[in-house]
């Protein structure tokens, strides 16, 4: 049977003003059993204060249940699972002891190019247009179409041709900024797949 090996658990912590608490970010890294080489790579959890990962949790805590995802290659009760989770948060580390955290969001290049242009503005002022507003701030940093700076994240994936963006992470507000993107491409099917962690 084909299943999820987890390797590690991450979280780091920030302090937010907004609660006046504790804010995460959480991860882990995890590669399927049927793959060869089992190369892990990193997941996002989620964002969020400690209850708010731990629902998170709770959710892929289901998938121990039925085998499909075991952490060191061996099985475990959700129990547990949610158990361990608890104290990785609680040992969180700052997220100022990152040096180099990079959040990456690939799309679709040409359904993207046909969304933002300026002529295809939506005319439903709510949700369509604030999403439309939305997206178009987040990307405006990366010039992604402009015709004087070629932008490098460009690759083609059968025959589909794809646009990527990495955004730097500095403070808890960047990988906010990048959730939230992500939340936004994905609404309107631009989104080639999850956000990816890239330097950990």
């Amino acid at each position: 049977m084909s299943y999820e090996i987890e390797y590690t658990k991450k979280a780091f912590k920030a302090h937010s003003d907004t609660y006046n608490d504790d804010v995460y970010f959480a991860y882990v890294t995890h590669a399927s059993n049927n793959v060869d080489p089992r190369t892990p790579r990193p997941m996002l959890v989620g964002i969020g204060m400690g209850w708010e990962i731990i629902q998170k949790v709770c959710v892929l805590a289901s998938d121990c249940e039925s085998g499909c995802l075991q952490p060191k290659n061996r099985r475990v009760s959700p129990e547990s699972y949610i158990r361990r989770w608890r104290e990785v948060l609680k040992n969180a580390p700052s997220l100022d002891t990152l040096k180099y955290l990079r959040l990456k969001l690939t799309m679709k290049h040409d359904e993207l190019k046909a969304y933002l242009d300026k002529d295809n503005v939506p005319t439903n002022p709510n949700p369509d247009k604030w999403r439309w507003d939305q997206i178009r701030e987040l990307l405006e940093p990366f010039t992604l179409f402009s015709s004087t700076t070629p932008f490098a994240g460009m690759t083609t994936w059968f025959n589909e041709k794809h646009i990527s963006v990495e955004i730097p992470v500095k403070s808890y507000e960047d990988i906010k900024r990048a959730v939230e993107l992500e939340s936004h491409l994905k609404e309107v099917g631009l989104l080639c797949w999850n956000i990816q962690i890239e330097g950990v």
